[in-house]
C-alpha cells in the first residue's frame, strides 16, 4: 500500500478484544488512523464513508454477519483489503471468506501467532491464511467426493494426555459458562473437579451446573467436586511475595492426588479450573503470571490433570498489552475467546 498515512478499520463485538488488535496495530508505524466498528452495519457504513485500506473483520457480528458485511464492503469500497478475524474454524467459512475477495483469514485462537504475520502480509499486497489452513488442505477441502474432514489431522488437544487451556472473555456469562461445561462434562463422566475462584464466581456457578443437571451437592460429598478461594490458594504458594516451585507442587500435588483418588478413571482423572494466575495479572505482576501458568503446565504433565484458565480480556491494555496476550497464549495448549 503506498502512502505514509494507512487507515484500518476493526470490526469485533467484543470492545476488549478490540483493544487487543488495535494494540497490535500501533506497534506498526505505519499504521496512523485506527477506526472501530462493533457490529455489520456499522462496519459497512464505516467502509463506504472511510474507504480504509485494511480492515480486520470478525464473522460472528450482531446484525449483520462479517461474511454478509463483507459481500457489502466489498461493492462499496472495493480498495479495501479485508483480513478476517474469527473464532469460526469451519473449513467452508474460511472457503466462502477468501471466495469473497478476502485477503487474510486468522482464527482468534491463533491470534498471539498469526495475526502480526497476517497483517505484515496483507499490508504487503500477499494473501495470508493461518497456519492450519494451509494451501493444501483447501485445495483438498475442494473436493466433493473426499469424505474427511480436512481439519481432523490437525493436533487436537483432546488428543494429548492433558490439557492446559485458556478462556479470554468479555463478560462474566461467557467465562462461567465455559466453567459449567469444563466442570459439568468432568463430574458427569465420573472425574474430579477442582475449582479455585473468588467466591461470587463460585457462587454463580452452582445454579448453571444444576441446571445442566449436575447434582454438585453429591459431587462435593463424594470429594469429587472441590471448592476453593483463588486468593487464598494464591498466597499459599507464596513465600516473600514470590511464588515457590516447591510449596506450589507439595500443596497442588497432595490437592489432585487427593481428588484422583476419590475417582475411578484410570487417566486424566482430575480436571482443575482456576484463576490464580489472572490474580497475579491483575495484581501487576507480569511475569510471575507466566511462572504460574509455566507450573501449570508442568504439574497438568506430571498428574495428568486437564485445566483451564480464564482471562478477562479487560486485562489486557496499555503499553505491553500485545507482549503479556502472546505470553499467556504461548503457555497454553488451546485457546478459547467465547463459548457463544
Amino acid at each position: 500500500m503506498q502512502g505514509s498515512v494507512i487507515q484500518v478499520l476493526v470490526v469485533d463485538d467484543s470492545e476488549p478484544f478490540r483493544r487487543i488488535v488495535t494494540s497490535f496495530l500501533h506497534l506498526r508505524p505505519e499504521v496512523q488512523v485506527i477506526i472501530e466498528a462493533s457490529d455489520g452495519p456499522e462496519a459497512v457504513r464505516k467502509a463506504q464513508e472511510l474507504q480504509p485500506d485494511l480492515i480486520v473483520l470478525d464473522i460472528g457480528l450482531p446484525q449483520l454477519n462479517g461474511i454478509a458485511a463483507a459481500k457489502q464492503i466489498r461493492d462499496l469500497s472495493p480498495q479495501s483489503r479485508i483480513l478476517f478475524l474469527s473464532q469460526e474454524s469451519s473449513l467452508a467459512v474460511v472457503e466462502e471468506a477468501m471466495r469473497l475477495g478476502g485477503w487474510g483469514y486468522v482464527l482468534k485462537a491463533d491470534a498471539g501467532r498469526d495475526l502480526q504475520p497476517a497483517i505484515d502480509a496483507v499490508l504487503r499486497g500477499r494473501k495470508f491464511l493461518g497456519k492450519r489452513f494451509s494451501p493444501l488442505r483447501l485445495a483438498d477441502s475442494m473436493n466433493p467426493d473426499d469424505p474427511r474432514d480436512p481439519l481432523s489431522s490437525l493436533p487436537s488437544s483432546a488428543e494429548k494426555t492433558c490439557v492446559h487451556e485458556v478462556h479470554f472473555y468479555s463478560h462474566e456469562s461467557e467465562f462461567l459458562n465455559a466453567l459449567a461445561g469444563f466442570i459439568g462434562t468432568a463430574l458427569s463422566d465420573g472425574k474430579a473437579a477442582i475449582l479455585v475462584a473468588k467466591e461470587p464466581r463460585r457462587a454463580a456457578l452452582l445454579p448453571i451446573l444444576d441446571a445442566r443437571g449436575v447434582d454438585v451437592a453429591v459431587a462435593a460429598n463424594d470429594g469429587r467436586y472441590i471448592a476453593l478461594d483463588s486468593a487464598e490458594m494464591l498466597a499459599s504458594f507464596m513465600v516473600d511475595g514470590t511464588l515457590d516451585r516447591d510449596r506450589f507442587f507439595k500443596i497442588a500435588g497432595e490437592l489432585f492426588i487427593g481428588a484422583a483418588k476419590k475417582t475411578r478413571e484410570e487417566h486424566s482423572c482430575v480436571v482443575a479450573c482456576g484463576e490464580c494466575a489472572p490474580l497475579l495479572l491483575e495484581q501487576g505482576h507480569a511475569d510471575e503470571t507466566i511462572r504460574f501458568e509455566r507450573l501449570l503446565e508442568e504439574a497438568a504433565r506430571r498428574f495428568g490433570v486437564d485445566i483451564l484458565c480464564g482471562y478477562p480480556l479487560s486485562s489486557f491494555d496499555g503499553e505491553f498489552a500485545v507482549h503479556h496476550f502472546n505470553a499467556i497464549c504461548a503457555e497454553h495448549s488451546g485457546v478459547y475467546f467465547r463459548q457463544s
